[in-house]
C-alpha cells in the first residue's frame, strides 16, 4: 500500500474548524485522497470552499459526497475500514490495512459511533479520544510503516 491507495472519509461534520483541522492533517500526513461526506450547516456554507484551497495548495483530491456509502460505491475501495474507539470487536488499523489494495478508512467527524455494513471496524489507540485524534494516530502509524516497509 502507498499514500495514493488511501482514501481518507471524514462523514457527518458542521464546524467549520473541525472540518478544516481534518482537511489540514489528512494532506499534512501525505494523504492525496479525501472525500468529505454529509457536510452540513456552517462547514457546509462556508467550509467547503477553503478545504478545496487547501487541497490545491497540497497538490490533492477533495471530493464532497451526501454520504459515505456515496463514498464507498464511487470509489470502489477493495477494503473499508471504520475508525472507531477500542471495543466491540475492533481490531488495530495496522492489522486491518494488511494486504494492500485500495484502502478507505471511514472516521466520523462528529465523534459519534459510524456503522457499515461489509466494513472492518478498528482503533488506532487504546486512548477514549476524539475523531481527529484517533485519525492522526492511526495516519502517523500507517505512514511510519509505509516509510519503513
Amino acid at each position: 500500500m502507498n499514500c495514493n491507495d488511501l482514501i481518507v472519509v471524514v462523514n457527518n461534520v458542521s464546524s467549520i474548524t473541525r472540518m478544516l483541522d481534518f482537511v489540514r492533517m489528512v494532506y499534512g500526513f501525505g494523504v492525496k485522497n479525501l472525500v468529505l461526506t454529509r457536510v452540513y450547516g456552517a462547514a457546509a456554507q462556508q467550509g467547503v470552499g477553503e478545504a478545496f484551497k487547501i487541497a490545491v495548495r497540497h497538490s490533492a483530491s477533495l471530493l464532497v459526497l451526501p454520504d459515505a456509502l456515496d463514498a464507498i460505491n464511487l470509489l470502489a475501495p477493495d477494503r473499508v475500514v471504520v475508525l472507531r474507539r477500542i471495543g466491540g470487536g475492533t481490531v488495530d488499523l495496522a492489522r486491518a490495512v494488511e494486504g494492500g489494495g485500495k484502502i478507505m478508512i471511514i472516521v466520523d467527524g462528529s465523534d459519534q459511533e459510524l456503522k457499515l455494513p461489509n466494513s472492518i471496524e478498528a482503533h488506532s489507540t487504546q486512548f477514549n479520544v476524539g475523531g481527529i485524534a484517533m485519525l492522526a494516530i492511526g495516519l502517523d502509524k500507517l505512514m511510519q510503516c509505509l516509510n519503513n516497509g
